[in-house]
């Protein structure tokens, strides 16, 4: 108990540092100034004015996903964060304001791969907070936790691509050109990116880690 609570005051102390509670402020403002200068002038190459609107509407909500999970009182720490950021600035302002996806070939499922490793790196994470037991017999429960949490982040960003594309006019899941194959594709690159970054955790971290040497 004596250590939540000191993990607790360090937190509380890496907030007072923050304005207004929000952490990373240049580096929010700045995928937002992105956003406008790569939507607003037209550089995205949208066909209709209402895929600029839906992908501004997205730049500007996205990057302070953090903040907005803060009022709920689920804190995200500040490492996760900035590496979110990075990925969205990559993601978002790269691939959809700057319309990356289009012009640089396979640049959709790299993505779709290293999110999968993200959001696996956040099962772990999940896994440690809630202090679950890491193994059932012969199974790793956490590996396969993380592994199913990505297909699941997969399955529910293709919903946020179907919604943007009927209620925005959007075509972000490109079914007129591919048909259903891109929405498949992506998915199972994020599959496999959960999958390569579950190996490395299990496999290759532990022997990067410098071993304590004998007295």
């Amino acid at each position: 108990m004596r250590q939540s609570r000191g993990m607790e005051r360090d937190d509380v102390k890496l907030y007072d540092k923050s304005f207004l509670g929000i952490r990373f402020i240049p580096v929010k403002l700045l995928l937002v100034a992105i956003a406008v200068v790569f939507v607003g002038i037209g550089i995205s190459g949208a066909e209709f004015a209402a895929n600029r609107v839906g992908a501004m509407i997205f730049s500007f909500i996205f990057p302070f996903a953090a903040d907005i999970l803060r009022l709920f009182r689920i804190r995200v720490p500040a490492d996760l964060e900035l590496t979110y950021l990075v990925f969205l600035l990559f993601a978002q302002y790269l691939g959809i304001d700057f319309n990356a996806y289009k012009w640089l070939p396979h640049y959709d499922k790299v993505i779709h791969a290293v999110s999968g490793a993200l959001t696996v790196v956040v099962g772990y994470m999940l896994w440690s907070y809630f202090k679950l037991p890491v193994k059932s017999k012969s199974i790793d429960v956490r590996a396969l936790f993380a592994i199913l949490l990505a297909i699941s982040v997969a399955a529910v960003w293709e919903y946020i691509e179907f919604a943007a594309d009927k209620l925005l006019g959007m075509n972000m899941q490109t079914l007129i050109s591919e048909g259903v194959d891109d929405t498949m594709f992506d998915m199972i690159f994020a599959t496999i990116g959960a999958i390569i970054a579950v190996a490395a955790y299990k496999y290759v971290l532990p022997k990067l880690k410098p071993r304590k040497k004998r007295i």
